[in-house]
């Protein structure tokens, strides 16, 4: 065969269309970046590839493909400034965190400037960051944003709560979560107010829009007045977080003296908001749980709830706390673990590795110090220092094409 019946037959080959079910399998298993570029070549490509079941199995896939990655146990995510002379910009800094105590700098992003001044990260989820600004504030912003494609939402400003208590607002709580069932991408926000109940409410992405969801009563029927600042946990489908409520003391005394008298305790609780159905549910707290500590928060180690706190015992040590619930929503399996260790007040938890391992920050006014814990040894190691005090822990980071649209 000539070379030109070759050519004339390789031009013909290519200007037939290819059925749209091969071309899902080649497009399916193609890198994000060429996914973009992509979307331009021609129609078909591009109503692929921008189909919400397309972008569902290309981040199943991602996340197959993390998990299955044994050479790591997560990733640092942090804000940093850059100056080039006269201007400067803030980027997004990944690190992988290595199985051998080390960082890797994966990535660097420039955040684009319609951010505004966000001043912290609420939680990374599918390929997503969620971000706002000033959450001592009842119009604080809300900002969705895939550092892969360059893709930023803005959160539309709520419009559901009651406008009348904002003299008596303390600060908004957030969490980011993955509605798997219903593939959606949620966010919970709780507005505490100083002697009035909280509220709260549930943005939907896919319905681009809140929804008002009541509190209930805790066990005790009293309403919660306070929800911690801290940002939810995502664990097990729901969103956790802790919370306070106020006790009618000759109510409860009974069951007061039954957990050993611990009043502190009694009036708090975990909070959980299955991101599903959108019920909460009422979970408590380990019994005789530490009351005087500089900072407590909600984790997962080793795949099982964790409520993590830090007590200070002079100016140079003191002893971190993990409880740690073995069987999920059951009181009776939370068990103690006391690791000593040194400190000096300024310690917050980041998250727990795959291996078990506390990721704490140790602010100061000019730096922030990355040390990993190592509960059973009770050793520390210095893992970095950066000049951030916005930085959070994912078990996982995976590029998606969630907020993708055509």
């Amino acid at each position: 065969m000539s070379k030109s019946v070759k050519k004339e037959k390789k031009i013909l080959l290519s200007q037939e269309p290819v059925p749209d079910d091969i071309l899902y399998d080649i497009l399916i298993g193609l890198p994000l970046k060429s996914l973009i570029r992509f979307r331009c070549v021609s129609k078909s490509f591009h109503s692929i590839i921008t189909n919400p079941n397309f972008i569902t199995a290309n981040l199943n896939q991602a996340i197959s493909l993390s998990n299955n990655n044994n050479t790591h146990t997560g990733y640092l995510l942090y804000t940093q400034h850059r100056s080039f002379g006269v201007k400067s910009k803030k980027e997004l800094c990944t690190d992988v965190y290595n199985s051998n105590h080390t960082l890797t700098d994966v990535s660097r992003l420039e955040i684009p400037s319609s951010f505004g001044g966000f001043n912290n990260m609420v939680g990374f989820c599918n390929g997503t960051l969620c971000l706002a600004d000033d959450r001592t504030s009842p119009n604080c912003k809300i900002y969705l944003w895939n550092p892969s494609i360059r893709k930023l939402n803005t959160v539309p400003a709520d419009t559901l709560l009651d406008r009348s208590l904002d003299a008596n607002f303390t600060h908004v709580t957030l969490g980011l979560a993955s509605d798997s069932k219903n593939n959606d991408l949620k966010i919970l926000r709780f507005d505490s107010f100083e002697g009035c109940p909280a509220e709260a409410q549930v943005y939907s992405l896919s319905r681009g829009s809140w929804r008002k969801i009541e509190i209930p009563m805790d066990s005790y029927g009293t309403s919660v007045t306070c929800i911690y600042p801290s940002p939810c946990l995502f664990f097990n489908g729901a969103l956790h977080s802790l919370v306070c409520s106020e006790v009618l003391w000759s109510e409860v005394e009974v069951e007061v003296q039954a957990v050993g008298n611990e009043e502190e305790d009694s009036r708090r609780f975990i909070l959980s908001f299955n991101v599903d159905d959108e019920k909460f549910h009422e979970i408590k707290l380990p019994e005789n749980s530490l009351r005087k500590r500089h900072s407590e928060c909600l984790a997962v180690l080793k795949g099982s709830l964790a409520f993590i706190g830090f007590s200070l015992a002079d100016s140079r040590s003191g002893t971190c706390f993990i409880w740690v619930m073995k069987e999920f929503g059951v009181f009776e399996s939370w068990t103690r673990i006391c690791v000593p260790m040194a400190m000096d007040g300024r310690e917050s938890l980041l998250g727990c590795t795959v291996d078990g391992e506390l990721l704490i920050k140790r602010s100061s006014p000019l730096r922030d110090r990355i040390v990993s814990l190592d509960p059973h040894s009770s050793k520390t190691e210095t893992l970095t220092v950066l000049s951030s005090a916005d930085v959070i822990y994912t078990a996982n980071f995976v590029e998606s094409l969630v907020l993708l649209d055509g």
